[in-house]
């Protein structure tokens, strides 16, 4: 059964809409991540240079002195057997930790909250680490959204388990 549009726009629908969503999102950035680390895995050697030099290949000719087409190239030609292997070992666990998070809210298995949240912690504390490594400002970005689903699970949690109580 729908909802009336008022009981979506009230504080607590919102940010239970804004819940699924963010699990939506996290669910399909796992399966990216798990698909990137496949593709990564099976390109052949010299592949993601070619690639990265094709789809960078216009933007070239039309400014050959362009910062990041040049870094872009720089980085692909940079990629070492066990760079390559490093990530994609990362990206698979990543995204398997991404998407099992989700399929146990989904569940909504009480004691998956705590070790989702728990999870998440972990994630922007590597990602931070990572960013003082890097300097990487997607890592900040990939911490705010996990910060945001984690404070979201815990609002979550805390009304299952007041849902329970009554």
């Amino acid at each position: 059964m729908a909802q009336a549009p008022s009981t979506i726009l009230r504080p607590a629908g919102f940010l239970h809409r804004s819940y699924e969503i963010s699990l939506l999102l996290k669910g399909l950035l796992g399966l990216t991540q798990m698909a990137s680390a496949l593709i990564l895995y099976l390109a052949p050697a010299g592949g993601i240079t070619g690639f990265v030099t094709w789809l960078t290949s216009q933007e070239l000719s039309e400014d050959p002195g362009d910062l990041v087409v040049l870094w872009l190239l720089q980085a692909a030609q940079g990629l070492s057997i066990s760079t390559v292997n490093f990530y994609v070992l990362y990206l698979l666990a990543h995204g398997a930790l991404n998407l099992g998070v989700v399929l146990l809210l989904w569940a909504r298995l009480i004691w998956a909250y705590p070790l989702s949240i728990f999870v998440l912690l972990v994630f922007v504390a590597y990602q931070f680490y990572e960013y003082s490594v890097t300097g990487s400002p997607t890592m900040i970005v990939l911490s705010l959204f996990d910060l945001l689903i984690a404070l979201l699970v815990w609002r979550e949690y805390r009304a299952v388990l007041r849902a329970r109580a009554h």
